[in-house]
């Protein structure tokens, strides 16, 4: 467990490692929208390069993305910007890298 009081020593011990990226894709809507399912507790309300918006109960906005690609990214344009440095560390500096994808 880190030691959130003392964060300078541990990322000193891990300095050179990549740095931890958050991406969100927003999901391309087909030519014919999206089916009438069942109510849901939570949907998307909008976003922003850097921030999603969700509405529930309340509207919250969730920063943690550090990048948010728009429906109208390119499977190329998402490529690029989600895989070029895990490549390249791993290519160039032998460093392991972890893809997780998810929905």
């Amino acid at each position: 467990v880190f030691d959130m009081d003392n964060v300078e020593a541990w990322t000193e011990e891990y300095k050179g490692l990549m740095k931890t990226n958050v991406y969100c894709r927003i999901r391309p809507i087909g030519k014919d929208g999206h089916d009438i399912g069942q109510a849901v507790d939570k949907q998307l309300d909008g976003w922003t390069e850097e921030s999603v918006f969700v509405k529930g109960h309340k509207r919250e906005e969730y920063t943690w993305p550090s990048i948010v690609l728009t429906p109208e990214a390119e499977q190329e344009e998402t490529f690029k910007a989600v895989m070029y440095d895990p490549v390249d560390a791993w290519i160039m500096n032998a460093t392991n890298v972890m893809l997780f994808a998810y929905g």
